[in-house]
């Protein structure tokens, strides 16, 4: 991406929103293994 511009972070105001939250939970020899997953938009 050579064409790319730089922009200042300072100077944005993003919002984000949480979509979607996701728990998954495996059940191994050693006990449970929990792990999540989230969609979140920013913009």
């Amino acid at each position: 991406m050579h064409n790319a511009r730089k922009v200042k972070p300072t100077g944005i105001e993003l919002v984000d929103r949480l979509v979607a939250v996701n728990r998954v939970t495996k059940v191994n020899k050693g006990g449970r293994t929990f792990s999540f997953s989230a969609i979140v938009v920013v913009g």
